[in-house]
């Protein structure tokens, strides 16, 4: 925090469709890099220099990690596997968060599995074998843990043995030296390991078996997708903001959500239907759908209305062109997700460049 300010980057569940996110964080960043290599280098803009006496040009420097941009990381599912990869001590590029969707999202989600077979398949079990899913997660975090991240963390899951949302939390050092109570209560989630975190979080139902994970006291949790939670987290990261910086005079907080569905469902279409059409997979689990893309608009609602609080929203309609599976890891499906993220990336270019001028000088100047 600086001068008063924080800062929040939160991001929604959505499956493959994390891509977009990611897309749009590399975006934000590159505006970030730029501002800061035009501010160190005024007097070239200005002052006419012979060609022969031109000062020789720096090569830039990026910004060396999102860490640096923001203060809180909050994430729900595939959004936590964002915004994981930017906070943890590795600190993984955008790049890299885009070319693993591009690269591992077919291990996760099988393209063999993305059939009617596998839709049929989803009524009666889960969709997918966790094994995979699991065995990436390992090889992308290894053995790195939660306390080890360089930021604050706020990760969404849902624990199924209480009936309760449950929050995995990572407070910097220099948070704990302001907040030591708050710190002694978030001491047991530092032993978490990351692909533990990450496989809680991404536990969808019907698409995977619930997690199974220990703490270091013994004790264990059953959890599953934390978009039965918060499918988007921005408003828990704000009242987390709020105990962590009580002091803070204002909160900019970048949401980006994952795309949001067109599907209609006309009343002579849903007029008669029962249980199993509203949870169906063959109509896209509608009830879930319905749920998740609700409490995601109903969040951003409620943060614009908040006093002190500049809100970001970064969301598209998903286009007819593009699947709302969050599922469908094809090749074609992962390309038409990137092309929608740069189109989403050119219709708020204005937007995006008013809030990394924010960041910048709130932040790095």
């Amino acid at each position: 925090m600086k001068r008063g300010v924080v800062t929040i980057l939160s991001v929604d569940g959505g499956g493959v469709r994390g891509i977009i996110p990611a897309l749009v964080v590399r975006d934000l960043m590159r505006r970030i890099h730029v501002l800061r290599e035009w501010s160190r280098a005024p007097l070239r803009a200005f002052v006419p220099f012979p060609k022969n006496l031109m000062p020789r040009r720096r090569k830039p420097r990026p910004v060396r990690s999102a860490a640096e941009v923001f203060d809180i990381f909050a994430g729900t599912s595939t959004g936590a596997l964002v915004t994981l990869g930017l906070a943890r001590a590795g600190n993984s590029s955008p790049e890299e968060i885009i070319r693993f969707y591009r690269e591992r999202a077919s291990e996760i989600f099988p393209p063999s599995r993305f059939s009617a077979s596998g839709t049929v398949r989803q009524a009666f079990t889960v969709k997918y074998d966790q094994e995979p899913l699991e065995r990436v997660f390992q090889e992308v975090f290894g053995d790195e843990r939660l306390g080890e991240c360089r930021s604050n963390v706020l990760i969404a899951a849902y624990d199924t043995d209480h009936r309760s949302p449950f929050f995995f939390k990572h407070y910097t050092q220099r948070v704990c030296r302001r907040n030591p109570v708050l710190c002694r209560e978030a001491a047991e989630y530092r032993d978490f390991f990351l692909r533990d975190v990450a496989r809680a979080t991404t536990a969808a139902p019907t698409f995977f078996e619930p997690s199974r994970i220990t703490a270091t006291d013994g004790k264990q949790y059953t959890l599953v997708d934390g978009a039965l939670a918060a499918n988007n987290p921005a408003l828990s990261a704000y009242v987390e903001a709020r105990k962590l910086y009580r002091d803070a005079r204002r909160y900019i907080i970048v949401s980006i959500g994952t795309g949001r569905s067109t599907r209609q469902f006309p009343w002579e279409t849903i007029r008669r239907w029962g249980y199993l059409d509203w949870v169906s997979p063959l109509h896209g689990v509608p009830l879930n759908a319905m749920f998740s893309d609700g409490q995601s608009e109903t969040v951003a609602h409620a943060l614009k209305q908040l006093p002190r609080v500049t809100y970001f929203r970064f969301n598209a309609d998903i286009p007819d062109s593009v699947s709302e599976e969050i599922d469908d890891a094809r090749p074609e499906s992962i390309a038409a997700l990137e092309s929608m993220g740069r189109d989403l990336i050119r219709r708020h270019a204005g937007e995006l460049h008013r809030l990394a001028r924010l960041l910048y000088r709130h932040r790095l100047f």
